[in-house]
């Protein structure tokens, strides 16, 4: 019921850069984002996944949404606190001075983490990245955006499920493994569309997916440390 079409991947195909390009329409040379971290030259410093979205320097949809009178949210997105978008979530945990670290969220407005996790607990953080990832930070992040639908109806929606990142990078990309996380994405979007289907806005929605950038199967390792 829909079309299909192949999207060029940012160089390079990162996180942030190909997340800054979807954002602006623009590749990295013109929106400023190269790389999930900066050097800065005038501290001499290196700072990973910096999280602001001051760093872009393009105009953002956000941007052009809000001219508009129309009103927009985003889900999980790197570079994003302080967007112009009217909602934001994404993880910011606090890191505590003897090694802990606290769940928390950044969210605009400022109380609206506090009230999703009223609502649906934390997000499960320790599910997002690493050994433990599975389909749980998912399934929060769509239950999340169909609890906002369901509030507030922003006009639209831009979330991030990295799902299928988990697999694809442990295992390939055309790995059982890939396979099987296919369908358990597919799930979890089946209910988050019969969710917002049966919300205020109805059917009068137009769903996109996009592959946020490309993976390929490889058949060797170069270790640029040891070279």
């Amino acid at each position: 019921r829909g079309v299909l079409a192949e999207m060029v991947p940012t160089f390079p195909c990162v996180t942030s850069c190909m997340q800054a390009s979807m954002f602006t329409g623009t590749p990295p040379a013109k929106h400023g984002i190269i790389a999930n971290g900066f050097f800065y030259r005038d501290r001499r410093e290196v700072e990973m996944w910096t999280g602001w979205n001051n760093l872009i320097e393009a105009p953002q949809i956000w941007d052009t949404l809000r001219a508009k009178g129309l009103t927009s949210a985003v889900w999980h997105a790197q570079n994003i606190k302080g967007a112009a978008a009217d909602f934001v979530v994404t993880p910011a945990p606090i890191h505590e001075p003897d090694g802990t670290t606290k769940l928390w969220c950044y969210s605009k407005p400022g109380g609206l983490y506090q009230e999703l996790l009223d609502d649906l607990g934390h997000f499960p953080l320790q599910h997002y990245w690493g050994p433990l990832s599975n389909i749980e930070s998912t399934r929060w992040i769509l239950r999340g955006a169909a609890w906002l639908i369901e509030k507030h109806a922003p006009n639209f929606h831009w979330i991030y499920v990295p799902h299928l990142d988990y697999s694809m990078q442990k295992f390939g990309p055309n790995s059982p493994q890939s396979a099987a996380a296919l369908f358990e994405l597919d799930r979890e979007l089946a209910t988050f569309a019969e969710r917002v289907a049966a919300s205020r806005i109805g059917k009068d929605v137009v769903f996109l997916v996009a592959g946020e950038y490309a993976m390929t199967d490889v058949t060797g390792v170069v270790y640029p440390n040891r070279i």
